[in-house]
């Protein structure tokens, strides 16, 4: 018994009086039961039940021809039709679910919708016992069973007698049972007494057969009488030997091959169905059709007998979810076998029933079982109470109820109800959808008193909760329930958990949670839907500090991920910034998160210092970019602007503002706008961001260097928009231009200068020296390759191009998130403006030399980017250290990387463990540092092998230094060195290359020597060594026991073994997962296997011309010859040689390039190779097993490798396809319309230039801005930046005190004079309007200087240059002082020329002439000047006045003429005229 009640018995509807119930008829349709019920008085009784709602009764008057006794009723299918047989042989149909319902029936052949519909008896008829309704189609009949064993089919359409056969016994029920498999329809034929039982096949549709009623035997056959006793007992006590779990086999055996014929029979007997279709033939409208059977079908087909099948079970139609069942109880061993509708062999369930049971029901989900007396009503599991033939007692377990029954009102029969859940509690109902209630089917329990119903109370999974949630409810009890409804118990204990976390109960939601046995991540996002932010955190901390072991790094990286997006959560609902030490400590501490991610968060979270790490140790500028420039989720309070923090400008934006042109133009307009108010350290970041002079922008801002023509007018002087509308009316947004930058960095210093206030600043000269240095054009460059452990690059006329594995972003594109790639150009140094000289590929790193400096991007973890701190960088970021220094060449090893500048010096950087880095600390070195053994020697060439590093010197000298634990410092020993170490080398090298584990020079004379071996080789070497001294050991002691004399040991020298063939081993993939610092230490050596410690030389007999390049691989050593031929030599397991095949090559073979190009330059990687050929194509062979060759690699099948039996017995696997090539195949395609000769590309890689001037050293903002503006001169937005110094009351404070400061402040002033010249010199066009906007210009230039006080010759000096132009505007301003467009007063005006030299103001009025005679220009022409001046249409007296004083303080010196003047002033004075007639 359950605590839970899950159902209840309650009555439904009682007789009155002594009435009682004598027969009863159900039908269930859907959701729908309709019942009759005869009365003993005669009444029909017809009942509708529906759930949750009250029955429907209505009581039906029998036609009067009924008066003879009823014998026996059934419903139709669908339940609106009754069929009632009276003793004397008449059948009725009367309407029934109509008549419930309150609908009318659709008419159909003789049955009328009002009334009920005779059928007069036959001649002889059979005395009726049971009746049932068979439809086929559209054709209805009534199947009559009789006292004596007669059957009869009667078509109710047309009311005769189709067809009729015979059992020998008396029938006292018929049923038909539908199989719907294969559409099978049997007639089931019980006896009175529970005796024998048959069945008759009526139809099967997938063969087309339908019982030929007319062939039927109507009288009684003579049937053989077998004994089947002994059939019963064998087939019993097979039954019996079958476990449970045998059985399951069995059932889903039986259903395998039940598809399997259904699916046969429908391709052989489709035709014959078609065929058996045509012949039919009926006997009226809507008759029964008779059927044409198969040949091989018996003509005259006899009810079967079901003892053969079931033995002395004695079965009963049951309804299930899937169809209909036979289920039968034998109570000899108290089991209830339930099987198929067409009863096979095997049940689908046997289950262990009480002793003495009376009726019963089976269920889906509950069997109702009453005993004997009918006074107790049972309900059993069907799922629990599922039992082998072998269970000898019943299991109370699987008891869920007992009601009690009055055994004196007679129990009739136990009728099931439609499936139904009732709903559950409220809080419960929302688990519930997830969970999938299982609707449950109750009993009717018909008596003769009246009717009652068992109905579930909630679903089997509402009462699992119930269970869970209460107190005390332990794992046990659920495991029961279980087992009693078989509810799936990982989805219960889920649902079960949920509804723990939402009671806060965490412990006990997780002990739930662990029983699904659901994945970790599952169990984390539980608790991120409930919101518990800090409950996940501890999980997620439990579970990431290694407590559950398998947990795959993709889980660790989603978990790392979650718990980032908690801390966050918390730090947003504490509301507090930046005090958050756990987020912190978490960042630090894990390195399984999405970086981008936490940028994102933690800016939102106001979590600076967390900002600030990611962004110094994760390199996250990119994203950083992006957070500014995206919308904010909701207006940030005032004062609480990201771009109002320090913080949010990183020096390190310049690196991408650059790759992003669209995000830096919005990120330019957003700090416009914010400027103003920006404290002095932000402004301070925003100058260092936006400096045209830095190395990174230097790029792109190089070309504005130096003076030149303004390409801004007058009236375009505001600042440009940063966006555009498109066609559909949204904006775009416009990509950054390098004024922009110009103009922003001049925007910030003038607000750097306001806010120092006033003080003094160091004098500048006149003109600043331009920083500019000029480059080589991208063609001039030849092409370049470089392969690393699993990627490579091509560096061809200024693009760079990667492919391959993507670890750690090495291919240089933040975007890309798969982990491997196809050819493709990386796009940020295209958008910087660089072109890139060469590139170095290193284990998961990529370090390009470019004409704006060295840039590195990829792995960091050991420092070798050089960008100051460990961490990886998805995007490329230019060196600092080495930005003004001309680097010639780059080389990258598997964790460091090397540099070489144009005075020779050595740079190294990176992990330095083995002082591969030239240090004698093993701590790794985070920026390029020049190596100290180096320091006095001039380097030409520079390699880098896995874990060492060489040099060759202009002299020829090779020098090498780090790993020597496989020979590669060519010392004769194993000891690493961090001191450089001279080879001993016959005579000066020319070239220099290495390999993962070995060195390789080519000597002056064109000899080769080689020192140093990879690892899998030397262990080989020293075994087969071993086993040769061994063997001649053995060889000479039996040589000595043969001639009877032994001399002790006889040691036998070893022949030296060549350094390529002592493997017969693959290493690549000992070193493919090998961290820095877990090399293998080397077998021991004995004295005749060291020859790989020094250097030896190399057989290039077979070398057509002389070597002039080598590359080397992990075990592999490729040679490329001046006539452009490539060899090979090494191990070949991958293809990598290219030769063909897979054997190894012990001597140098050459590679056939296809198509007879010719070969310019050769890398080799790990495990494979690539050759760049004349034409600009790049050819690879070896391993493709990160898309190194180029396309993505095929799945890895079996069946696309070669199993190879090696001496040792051992299987390898030699992968073919796609992964592999063992010839040259295309990977990037040619250059088209450009080839590159070998000797080009030998004479001028060694050196390049590439490097800018490192600008000069300013002592002040003020002084900056004086050299922006000079250097910059027509890049800048010089009207919008003078209106900004005019109205800026600080500049002017501090311009006014420059006299009394003695000219402190001239840096300033010299700033605000290059800008006026700017402005001045701005193009105006020559309409009236150009003529207004120029004059306007004057006003406010001469406004801000007598505000400020500053020297008049200062302005002089500004307007000299431009007096051409500027000559006419003078004149206006003086003599327009009463002109409504000026806002200046006269008296203001008449200060300043009071103030102006005669010099300046005669130059300005010059015509050319010279007056010679000065006595006659006072007497006569002076006179004359007054005269004419006075006489104007316009009085102005104040410009007579000034310039009679100016003549008459001439000496001599060049000037106008008053002739000249006093027709220069009447023209202006006209022109003043009509400017204001036309504006008015």
């Amino acid at each position: 018994m359950l605590p839970v009640p899950l159902f209840r018995l309650r009555p439904l509807l009682g007789l009155d009086g002594g009435a009682s119930v004598r027969l009863v008829a159900a039908r269930q349709t859907g959701a729908d039961t309709v019942l009759a019920l005869l009365l003993d008085s005669g009444a029909l009784m017809l009942v509708l039940l529906r759930p949750r709602r009250r029955p429907v009764v209505r009581q039906v008057d029998l036609p009067a021809e009924t008066d003879k006794r009823v014998a026996a009723m059934c419903l139709c299918p669908t339940g609106d039709w009754l069929l009632v047989a009276v003793s004397a042989g008449a059948l009725f149909v009367l309407p029934a679910g109509c008549a419930l319902r309150g609908t009318r029936p659709s008419p159909g052949g003789r049955l009328r919708a009002d009334d009920a519909t005779a059928y007069p008896p036959a001649a002889h008829p059979p005395q009726p016992t049971a009746v049932a309704w068979w439809r086929h189609g559209s054709a209805d009949l009534a199947v009559i069973g009789g006292r004596q064993g007669e059957i009869e089919f009667v078509d109710l359409a047309s009311g005769e007698r189709v067809g009729g056969t015979y059992v020998r016994r008396g029938i006292a029920r018929l049923d038909v049972v539908r199989e719907d498999i294969e559409g099978r329809v049997y007639l089931l034929i019980s006896s009175a007494g529970g005796g024998e039982q048959w069945r008759l096949l009526l139809e099967h549709q997938v063969a087309g057969y339908i019982v030929p009623l007319d062939a039927l035997q109507a009288a009684p056959s003579s049937e053989s009488t077998d004994s089947p006793g002994e059939l019963v007992r064998n087939k019993l006590n097979s039954l019996r030997q079958l476990s449970r779990e045998k059985l399951g086999s069995l059932q889903q055996r039986w259903a395998d091959s039940r598809l399997f014929r259904r699916s046969v029979a429908r391709d052989e007997t489709g035709a014959c169905g078609t065929a058996s279709g045509s012949d039919s033939a009926s006997t009226g409208s809507g008759s029964m059709p008779i059927v044409t059977v198969e040949p091989d079908t018996p003509r005259t087909p006899k009810p079967e007998s079901l003892t053969g099948l079931v033995g002395e079970t004695r079965v009963a139609l049951h309804s299930l979810r899937s169809g209909d069942v036979l289920a039968g109880y034998y109570e000899p061993t108290g089991t209830l076998s339930v099987h198929m509708a067409d009863l096979e062999s095997v049940p689908l369930s046997i289950h262990k029933m009480p002793p003495s049971v009376g009726r019963l029901l089976v269920t889906d989900a509950v069997i109702f079982v009453t005993d004997v007396d009918g006074a107790r009503l049972f309900l059993i599991s069907s799922n629990f109470s599922q039992c082998d033939m072998d269970m000898r007692r019943f299991n109370e377990d699987c008891v869920l109820s007992v009601f009690d029954l009055e055994p004196a009102d007679g129990l009739l029969a136990l009728l099931p109800t439609a499936e139904s859940a009732p709903p559950a509690r409220p809080r419960l109902r929302p688990h519930l959808e997830t969970l999938k209630p299982t609707p449950m089917r109750g009993c009717l329990v018909v008596t003769r008193r009246g009717l009652a119903i068992c109905e579930p109370l909630t679903t089997p999974e509402a009462a699992l909760l119930e269970l869970g949630t209460s107190a005390g409810a332990g794992a046990h009890l659920l495991e029961r329930v279980h087992k009693l409804f078989n509810v799936p118990v990982g989805r219960l204990f889920e649902t079960l958990g949920d509804l723990k976390l939402e009671e806060r109960e965490f412990t006990l939601a997780l002990a739930y949670y662990r029983l699904t046995k659901k994945p970790h991540m599952a169990v984390v996002h539980k608790f991120a839907a409930f919101g518990y932010s800090s409950q996940l955190l501890h999980y997620a901390t439990i579970l990431l500090s290694g407590v559950s072991e398998g947990l795959l790094l993709s889980d660790r990286r989603r978990l790392s991920d979650m718990a980032l997006l908690a801390h966050c959560e918390m730090s947003l609902r504490s509301g507090s910034a930046n005090d958050d030490a756990a987020l912190a400590k978490f960042l630090r501490t894990n390195r399984h998160y999405d970086a981008g991610l936490a940028l994102q968060y933690t800016m939102l979270a106001r979590q600076w210092d967390c900002v600030r790490y990611l962004l110094a140790e994760r390199r996250q500028q990119q994203r950083l970019l992006a957070c500014l420039t995206s919308p904010e989720p909701a207006p940030a309070p005032p004062g609480d602007d990201v771009l109002d923090h320090e913080v949010a400008h990183d020096p390190g934006l310049r690196a991408v503002l650059l790759a992003r042109p669209r995000l830096a133009g919005l990120y330019v307009m957003k700090v416009c706008e914010r400027v103003p108010r920006l404290p002095a350290a932000v402004l301070r970041r925003l100058a260092a961001i936006t400096d045209p002079l830095s190395a990174e922008l230097r790029p792109l801002t190089h070309g504005l260097l130096g003076h030149q023509p303004s390409r801004r007018t007058l009236s375009t002087s505001q600042p440009p928009s940063r966006t555009t509308l498109t066609n559909g009316g949204s904006q775009e947004l416009c990509p950054l231009e390098p004024d922009d930058l110009v103009d922003l960095h001049l925007h910030v210093l003038l607000h750097l200068v306001r806010a120092a206030g006033p003080g003094r600043a160091a004098v500048l000269p006149a003109q600043a020296e331009s920083p500019c240095r000029a480059v080589g054009a991208a063609a001039d460059w030849p092409p370049t390759l470089s392969a690393g452990f699993s990627h490579a690059a091509l560096s061809r006329r200024g693009e760079l191009i990667v492919w391959g594995e993507n670890s750690s972003q090495c291919l240089g594109d933040p975007e890309l998130s798969a982990e491997l790639a196809t050819p493709r150009a990386v796009e940020h140094l295209s958008a910087v403006g660089v072109a890139v000289i060469q590139v170095a590929c290193g284990r998961a790193h990529t370090v390009a030399l470019t004409t704006g400096g060295v840039y590195a991007w990829g792995a960091g973890r050991y420092g070798q980017l050089g960008l100051g701190a460990p961490g990886s960088c998805p995007h490329p970021r230019l060196l600092q250290t080495l930005a003004y220094r001309r680097v010639v060449r780059v080389a990258a090893g598997q964790y460091h990387s090397l540099a070489l500048t144009d005075d020779g010096r050595l740079w190294a950087w990176g992990w330095n463990v083995f002082g591969q880095c030239g240090r004698s600390s093993v701590e790794d070195v985070l920026w390029p540092r020049p190596v100290p053994g180096m320091s006095k020697r001039r380097v030409s060439a520079v390699a880098a092998g896995y874990a060492h590093s060489a040099a060759l010197t202009d002299d020829g000298k090779v020098f090498v230094f780090g790993c020597n634990a496989y020979g590669q410092l060519g010392d004769g020993s194993t000891r690493k060195s961090c001191r450089v170490t001279q080879v001993e080398l016959p005579e000066p090298a020319v070239h220099l290359a290495c390999g993962f584990f070995c060195c390789v020079a080519v000597l002056r004379s064109g000899r080769v020597f080689r020192w140093g071996l990879d690892p899998q080789s030397v262990r080989l070497g020293a075994q087969a060594q071993k086993k040769k001294s061994q063997a001649a050991a053995a060889a000479a002691a039996a040589a000595a026991t043969t001639n009877g004399v032994s001399n002790g040991p006889v040691s036998t020298p070893a022949r030296p073994v060549g350094p390529e063939a002592r493997s017969s081993q693959k290493t690549v993939d000992l070193l493919r997962d090998a961290a820095p610092g877990e090399a293998t230490p080397p077998a021991p050596f004995t004295p005749e296997t060291r020859d790989h410690l020094s250097p030896s030389e190399v057989d290039t007999s077979d070398v057509d011309g002389r070597v002039v390049s080598v590359a080397g691989g992990a075990q592999h050593t490729l040679y490329l010859s001046s006539s452009g031929r490539l060899y090979a030599q090494g191990r070949n397991l991958d293809g990598q040689l290219g030769v063909g095949g897979r054997q190894e090559a012990p001597r140098l073979s050459e590679v056939t390039v296809p198509g007879g190009a010719q070969t310019v330059a050769v890398a080799c990687g790990a495990d494979f190779t690539l050759l760049l050929t004349d034409d600009g194509a790049v050819l690879g062979c070896g391993s493709n097993s990160y898309g190194q060759l180029g396309q993505l690699p095929a799945a890895d099948k079996l069946d696309d490798a070669k199993l190879v039996l090696l001496k040792n017995r051992r299987l390898l696997r030699l992968p073919q396809g796609q992964n592999s090539s063992e010839t040259p195949q295309p990977v990037v395609a040619t250059d088209s319309g450009r080839r590159t000769p070998l000797e080009v590309v030998f004479s001028l890689t060694e050196r390049h230039e590439c490097a800018f001037s490192r600008p000069a050293e300013f002592s002040g903002d003020a002084e900056r801005l004086h050299a922006i503006i000079g250097l910059f001169q027509g890049s800048y937005d010089s009207a919008q930046l003078l209106g900004q110094v005019t109205t800026w009351r600080p500049i002017r404070a501090e311009a006014a005190a420059e006299p009394a400061n003695g000219g402190g402040g001239e840096a300033l002033l010299g700033a605000v004079t290059a800008v006026a010249a700017e402005y001045l010199a701005l193009p105006v066009d020559g309409s009236v309007a150009g003529s207004v906007q120029l004059r306007q210009l004057l006003l406010e230039l001469v406004a801000f200087w007598l505000d400020c006080q500053l020297p008049v010759p200062r302005l002089e000096q500004l307007l000299e240059p431009q007096l051409e132009r500027l000559a006419h505007p003078l004149a206006v301003l003086a003599v327009s002082a009463g002109s409504a467009d000026m806002q200046l007063s006269d008296s203001r005006i008449s200060a300043l020329f009071s103030r102006l030299s005669a010099g300046f103001c005669l130059v300005a009025f010059s015509c050319g002439h010279s007056l010679q005679h000065l006595p006659a220009l006072r007497d006569d022409a002076l006179p004359e000047l007054r005269v004419g001046l006075s006489s104007l249409g316009r009085p102005i007296p104040r410009t007579a006045a000034l310039l009679m004083a100016q003549y008459r303080q001439l000496d001599g010196c060049r000037s106008a003429c008053p002739s000249c003047v006093l027709r220069y002033v009447q023209r202006c004075v006209d022109t003043t005229s009509e400017e204001e007639d036309e504006m008015l």
